[in-house]
């Protein structure tokens, strides 16, 4: 089991992010999510304060990274709270694997497989790591529910701000 310590979260939060970053270390690194290091630091209105749900940054290391910190919105509700922290482990997966490589330097190149890609010539949802991301939210909070039957009922008892529509559009009601 990967290292996960989580600040600043209640009781709940903190179940769910242990639980879903295991589940999501485990699906990425099959056979070396336990040499992984997460802190879940969780901030009062992070979204309000600087328009952000979540970040991740990690500890240069010199080969792949493995010490993380997700700083994340801890007034938000269990499902959005999940689908972020499965944002945020995707980034994760992708340091890791070293799909993406942020150059220590000049922060404003990243690697991405084998591109260099500079982010003043990109907007946010055009950078392929940001793609990604934003794609496996659902696939991943999805399994995770499925796997995790104990947890529905918390999940979906307090989670009622959104009702999943056909094709799954999410809309407010």
């Amino acid at each position: 089991m990967a290292t996960v310590r989580t600040t600043g979260l209640d009781r709940l939060q903190q179940k769910l992010a242990k639980r879903f970053s295991d589940f999501a270390l485990r699906k990425f690194f099959p056979r070396a999510h336990s040499t992984f290091s997460i802190k879940i630091k969780g901030i009062d209105n992070l979204l309000l304060k600087h328009e952000m749900y979540a970040d991740c940054t990690y500890e240069y290391a010199d080969t792949y990274p493995r010490d993380f910190l997700i700083r994340i919105d801890n007034t938000l509700n269990p499902e959005m709270f999940i689908k972020t922290l499965a944002h945020e482990i995707t980034h994760v997966k992708q340091w890791g694997k070293s799909e993406m490589k942020t150059y220590e330097r000049n922060y404003k190149i990243t690697r991405w497989h084998k591109d260099k890609i500079n982010h003043e010539q990109l907007l946010y949802y055009d950078m392929p790591w940001e793609i990604e991301a934003h794609g496996r939210e659902f696939g991943l909070y999805a399994q995770f529910v499925e796997m995790n039957e104990d947890m529905r009922e918390i999940i979906d008892g307090t989670a009622t701000d959104y009702k999943l529509q056909r094709h799954a559009q999410m809309v407010l009601f």
